[in-house]
């Protein structure tokens, strides 16, 4: 995704679209694998849908009214931030 930002003349909702539709089918194949495993701890998943599903609604909103730049802007330095914090880690 960091590369694409900055290399792809693809318009950045797209960009972020198409990222959403990759996490979904790969989260989507991953629980599945663990559900058959009996490695799913129903409690901790809900959870994480109860936050996970109004911040995805919500940010799809934000994407589709916020300036192509800004939004460019703002996930370059989400994925900058987030790569050093990677690198920073003890």
């Amino acid at each position: 995704m960091a590369l694409l930002v900055f290399f792809v003349p693809i318009d950045t909702r797209q960009l972020v679209g198409s990222d959403v539709v990759h996490a979904a089918i790969l989260v989507s194949v991953a629980a599945a694998g663990h559900a058959l495993l009996g490695n799913v701890d129903v409690l901790l998943a809900s959870q994480l849908l109860v936050g996970s599903i109004p911040g995805v609604l919500i940010g799809s909103r934000l994407t589709l009214r916020a300036p192509r730049r800004i939004l460019q802007a703002a996930l370059a330095a989400l994925l900058i931030l987030s790569g050093l914090r990677l690198l920073l880690r003890p």
